[in-house]
Formats: structure tokens, C-alpha cells, sequence
């Protein structure tokens, strides 16, 4: 019989709070995503006349969950696209360790928002944009390597890179390698961001970035201190909407796809990523750049 989530401060369910943790989210995050996936297994425990073991639960019970949320009120699309995230990441967790065949989460599309504004972030803006950066001589080397890695698509937690997965692999090519996947750097890229890698060797951390904390030792880097260098790269050149790390990473994905023309199979192993999560992150992104 499935095992029953637990609520948070407990546990939840197969290890997935421990894996929460190692991918340095917050507490409030976990707590968040506790709550989200209780109530999917309140929900499909109610609509079921036999509770369903783990590998039975299907696309329409997620569904029926997203549906039955928008219907009592009080929740926006951007909430239930929310949850919609909160559930494919767990489910994408139990298939990852083997505990269900089959994501159930995987071909759920977002529900589209009426009031969401089409994307007009352009990835070739962004290369014109990271020459003025890395020439920029009043930026500090740890501006530009942060840029660096935000115009890889890198997420706020793969941030957290330990030096000594860092390789310097041949002349001027850097490889990174974070948990799922190896990136590599080269040419202009590699160099400013090697700089930067020299200038970190003289901080004790193990971690490339870091964030201290007011009366705390340093910590591996977390969202607000990335923020502060894509905020201020944002005023300085005078873009219209602040940079984030999604819409860089959305624009990223569009750019593979259509310039590059990458396969969802490359930008699945690009990204270190599934094959069914890339498959949904280009239709979110086609999605946010073509639709409003």
C-alpha cells in the first residue's frame, strides 16, 4: 500500500524532503511544496473509492486536483501553475528513483494566463548585451562570471558550485560539472570566468559563490545576492524589465531550438535535464513567447 505523505516537519515521502534539502532549497519552499503535495493526496484519497498505490495514480488525478483548486476560488492561474510545478517536480523525483513506471506530471501542460505579457526577452539581445558586460571594467570578475552562467540557463541552486568540480579541461575551456550534467565554457567565457575562479581561491569556502550571512559565516550563494548583480546590470544599460534567471533560461531554450536547432533530446542533455522535462519546457516557452 502507498506509504502516506507525511506533513511537514515530519517527513514526506520517499525521501523527498531530504532531496529538497540537498538542492539547498529553503525551508519555506519545502514547507511550500509539502503543503501543495498533501493536498493533491488529500484530494485524489477523496475522489478515489480505494486509495491507489503510487504507480496508479494518473494524469487525469492531476488534473481533476488543478481543476477542482481553480474552482473553490481564491487561487490564480499563476498559483495553480504553481502547483502544477510542485507536483511534476515530486513526480519527476519518484521516476527518477525508480518508484513509478511513468510521470503521470510529465505531459500536463500549464494552464494558459490572459494576464501574463508575452515574453519579449531575445537570447541574441542577450549575447549583444553579455560583450558589453564582460568588457565592462567597473563590474567586478564575480558580476560577469554570474552572468556568465545566467546566459547558460543556470537555475538559482546550480549556482551553489563547489570549486573543486570546476576543471580547467584544455586551453581556455572550463568544465563545470553540477549534478546531472557537465557545462562547458570557452573562448571569452572561460577566461573571465576563470579570472574570477583565481580571485576565489583566496576565500575559504569550498563553494565559487557565496553569500554571508550578518553574523554567520559564508554560505553557499543564494537568489537575492544573484539578483543584486542582474538588478544592477539591468539599470545600468537601461533594460526595460529587470533581468531574472527564467527569462533568461526561457529565452535560452527558444534560442536552441530555433537558431540552433536543437532536438529535445540535445536540449535535454544540454540542460541536464529529461527528456520529458524539455519537452515541457519548450512547450512552456513557445508557450510564454507566442501567447498572452
Amino acid at each position: 500500500m502507498r506509504e502516506v505523505i507525511l506533513e511537514w516537519g515530519i517527513g514526506m515521502l520517499f525521501g523527498y524532503e531530504k532531496y529538497l534539502i540537498e538542492k539547498n532549497k529553503s525551508i519555506e519552499t519545502i514547507e511550500s511544496y509539502s503543503k501543495t503535495i498533501n493536498q493533491f493526496f488529500t484530494y485524489v484519497d477523496s475522489t478515489r473509492k480505494i486509495k491507489p498505490e503510487l504507480h496508479e495514480i494518473n494524469p487525469k488525478d492531476i488534473k481533476g486536483f488543478l481543476d477542482y483548486k481553480l474552482k473553490i476560488g481564491n487561487n490564480s492561474i499563476s498559483t495553480i501553475n504553481k502547483h502544477l510545478t510542485i507536483l511534476s517536480g515530486f513526480f519527476d523525483y519518484l521516476w527518477q528513483i525508480n518508484k513509478i513506471p511513468v510521470d503521470p506530471a510529465a505531459k500536463i501542460r500549464r494552464y494558459p494566463d490572459s494576464t501574463q505579457r508575452v515574453k519579449t526577452l531575445n537570447y541574441m539581445s542577450l549575447l549583444e548585451l553579455k560583450k558589453k558586460v564582460i568588457n565592462n571594467t567597473e563590474y567586478s570578475n564575480l558580476r560577469k562570471a554570474i552572468f556568465i552562467l545566467a546566459m547558460k540557463g543556470f537555475r538559482p541552486q546550480q549556482f551553489q558550485i563547489k570549486k573543486s568540480n570546476i576543471k580547467e579541461t584544455s586551453t581556455n575551456i572550463i568544465t563545470i560539472k553540477l549534478d546531472s550534467h557537465e557545462v562547458e565554457l570557452s573562448n571569452e567565457d572561460s577566461e573571465y570566468f576563470l579570472t574570477y575562479l583565481y580571485e576565489s581561491f583566496f576565500y575559504t569556502s569550498e563553494y565559487l559563490f557565496t553569500t554571508k550571512k550578518k553574523g554567520e559565516k559564508f554560505v553557499p550563494i543564494e537568489l537575492m545576492s544573484i539578483y543584486t548583480h542582474l538588478n544592477a546590470i539591468s539599470k545600468d544599460y537601461g533594460l526595460s524589465e529587470k533581468l531574472n534567471l527564467n527569462d533568461m533560461r526561457h529565452a535560452y531554450v527558444l534560442y536552441l531550438r530555433n537558431q540552433k536547432e536543437y532536438s529535445v533530446d540535445k536540449i535535454s542533455k544540454t540542460l541536464g535535464i529529461n527528456y520529458e522535462s524539455a519537452a515541457q519546457l519548450i512547450k512552456n516557452t513557445i508557450n510564454l513567447y507566442e501567447t498572452g
